[in-house]
């Protein structure tokens, strides 16, 4: 019978339930631990992020650009500006394929596509280019004898071929 009493005392240290009820709420408190604990693992898979400096063609730090990042699975969405220096930072990135778009007034727009979350550096050095400017001159041979007139050669000029 000492045995006996022993391991009703062994069990009274370990806390194990001696009914029913102990036994469901014991079960009800770590289903309520597991429920709040998962997010916390959802969250750390979203910890990855993206830094960078734009420039412009000559080297020097453009402020005030749009820097935009597309998940290319989820087509989430996030966005910043760059700082005085030409730097920016995005942060809580899932781990992916994102598009990467940067804007600024007087440049051409940059794209590229990126992994996020990989053992890839996540610093970005981008530089923008001056947009192409194209222009169309027609020049047509004018046929009229105005342009030399006296009353019209305020208006036109005549070009000769040799300088």
């Amino acid at each position: 019978m000492n045995s006996h009493v022993e391991i009703e005392r062994a069990r009274e240290i370990v806390g194990r339930p001696k009914t029913k009820v102990a036994r469901g709420l014991s079960f009800a408190l770590c289903a309520v631990i597991s429920i709040l604990i998962w997010p916390l693992f959802l969250v750390a898979q979203d910890n990855a992020s993206v830094s960078g400096k734009v420039q412009g063609p000559g080297g020097a730090a453009l402020a005030g650009v749009t820097v935009t990042l597309v998940n290319q699975e989820t087509q989430a969405k996030q966005e910043t500006i760059t700082a005085e220096d030409g730097t920016f930072v995005l942060t809580q990135l899932a781990q992916g394929n994102y598009l990467l778009q940067v804007e600024a007034s007087g440049f051409e727009t940059y794209q590229n596509q990126i992994q996020v979350g990989t053992d890839r550096p996540s610093s970005l050095k981008i530089k923008l280019k001056l947009p192409t400017v194209e222009e169309e001159v027609t020049v047509r041979p004018d046929t009229s004898d105005d342009r030399v007139s006296p009353e019209s050669n305020s208006y036109s000029m005549k070009i000769d071929e040799t300088f």
